[in-house]
């Protein structure tokens, strides 16, 4: 069996990626090539015309055996890709057009795409996403297929608005990407899958052809993970806000267009008037984003009072921690952090501090839980600040920044030196950040009768058995659990807390299902 990225890729399922390079490819612009289309067809119906080649070599040739060529390796091609939408599409669009050419049916090549659409939309098997951006590619290079410049960007250029809607990202280094990586793909290791396929076809136990796709596809990823650490910028769009552009860009496009008569300058212009306007009314700032750093927590919060607060920064030894986390952070905050909170002193929650004030300066205080105090590690992570010239209050009841309540308990369980910190958000809403603290924590809260309701709750303990009572969940009345884990040996999230929260009705937003979360 052919390996995962290449499986995703033949198959057209950006589902079958993990969360780690869901982000990579969303935010470089290239998860359409993920979604099974008229390329991936293309490549598959090579095969037929190589048959076609051979028999007009061996002077057998008829337009009815190219006609049978084309539906049987189609036909195939589909059959093993689990006639996904895009595929139907693909599949469909191809075979009707081969047939009117054969008929000499003069029929607009725009009817035939909207066909394909409905019988895709019927018939085929895929997620809502790929059918969307198979079929906003496949209308843009055909809008724009008489300019070879447009047809190359067209299938990015018209899957944007939809991932800025899926995944709230935008990349302006995208277009970059697609000039760069997408002929690399197309060219080197989509044919040698093709292949691949039909190798397995005739030889099933065979896996050469599939291995050079894979090792291929690995190293140019590689690459991929160089330029986009060092050189991609990304925001965070929220869906309201992506209406206002995605229109503000159309109006902009069919204004400009009426005036020079050009699409390729309408379209640059219209692209960057948008932008103007994206810089104008400040696109990033998000009420919650809970990053995607493995194995940890690290999650920034935007107050009431528009202040920024970072809770931890992740563990350390997270492979592509830190340039991921510099990433995540200059995106979410423009390096502006108000306030970092350190919970306690479990190296998945304040990492490599170092790093980190190395690229961001805390505008005001670095906190930490008053009970951290009696950690041995108390002194060496209060010298760090120190060392970087950053101010350090101790976090109490009475004593906590701006539009945070925060609750302590006695104990002398590393975990349960976690505050318990009450965060009042913009539009009136609330989170409750638990850090690791348990059950028992749970319930001293409980008992001091404060006002526990919220609508989020950053669940404790990365989802551990030790931790989210039922009773602390009911009592929050929150309706969103947010919860912030990798792969672990631990069994986080535990079961009966997956259980717990579905038996409440929580919707459960997960890092290492989702990649990072922004709520805005």
């Amino acid at each position: 069996m052919h390996t995962p990225l290449t499986n995703a890729l033949i198959l057209g399922k950006w589902t079958l990626l993990d969360p780690q390079m869901i982000e990579l490819f969303t935010r470089t612009g290239l998860i359409h090539l993920f979604s099974a289309s008229g390329f991936h067809m293309v490549c598959a119906l090579s095969m037929a015309k190589l048959i076609d080649f051979a028999l007009f070599k061996l002077k057998v040739q008829h337009p009815l055996i190219s006609l049978f060529n084309l539906f049987l390796f189609g036909f195939f091609f589909g059959f093993y890709t689990g006639w996904s939408s895009p595929m139907v599409r693909a599949y469909s669009f191809s075979l009707v057009l081969a047939l009117a050419l054969h008929l000499n049916i003069s029929a607009s090549i725009f009817w035939i795409f909207l066909v394909s659409l409905l019988l895709s939309y019927f018939f085929g098997k895929s997620s809502e996403l790929s059918i969307y951006l198979s079929g906003l590619g496949m209308a843009g290079i055909l809008l724009f297929r008489k300019n070879k410049i447009l047809a190359c960007f067209a299938p990015w250029i018209f899957s944007v608005p939809l991932i800025i809607f899926y995944f709230q990202q935008f990349s302006l280094t995208a277009p970059f990407y697609n000039l760069l990586f997408s002929p690399l793909i197309a060219v080197f290791v989509m044919p040698l899958a093709i292949i691949g396929v039909y190798e397995q076809l005739i030889v099933p136990q065979s896996n050469f052809f599939f291995s050079i796709s894979e090792l291929i596809f690995k190293t140019i990823v590689k690459w991929l993970f160089f330029f986009e650490e060092h050189f991609s910028y990304f925001y965070y769009v929220s869906p309201k806000k992506f209406f206002l552009f995605f229109l503000m860009g159309t109006i902009s496009y069919l204004s400009i267009y009426q005036l020079i008569k050009n699409r390729l300058f309408s379209l640059i212009w219209s692209f960057m008037l948008t932008l103007c306007l994206a810089f104008f009314l400040k696109l990033k700032p998000t009420s919650i984003s809970v990053f995607n750093i493995g194995q940890g927590d690290s999650i920034l919060i935007t107050t009431q009072s528009n202040e920024k607060v970072l809770f931890d920064i992740g563990p350390p030894g997270y492979k592509n921690w830190s340039p991921k986390i510099y990433r995540e952070l200059k995106s979410s905050a423009n390096y502006k952090i108000d306030h970092l909170i350190i919970t306690h002193f479990d190296r998945d929650h304040y990492g490599d501090l170092s790093f980190f004030f190395s690229h961001f300066k805390v505008n005001k205080n670095a906190w930490i839980s008053e009970l951290s105090l009696n950690d041995t590690r108390a002194t060496q992570i209060i010298d760090i600040f120190y060392q970087w010239n950053i101010s350090v209050e101790i976090l109490t009841e009475k004593n906590s920044p701006k539009n945070l309540r925060c609750f302590l308990i006695e104990s002398n369980s590393r975990n349960n030196m976690s505050p318990a910190c009450h965060v009042s958000l913009k539009k009136g809403k609330s989170i409750w950040m638990m850090g690791d603290l348990d059950q028992y924590a749970e319930i001293q809260f409980m008992q001091k009768n404060i006002n526990l309701k919220s609508d989020y709750i950053k669940i404790g303990h990365h989802g551990s058995k030790s931790s989210s009572s039922n009773a602390w969940l009911k009592n929050t009345r929150a309706k969103t659990a947010l919860i912030s884990v990798g792969k672990n040996n631990y069994g986080h999230p535990h079961p009966d807390v997956i259980h717990r929260l579905k038996k409440l009705n929580f919707e459960i937003m997960r890092t290492d299902e989702s990649g990072s979360i922004h709520i805005f």
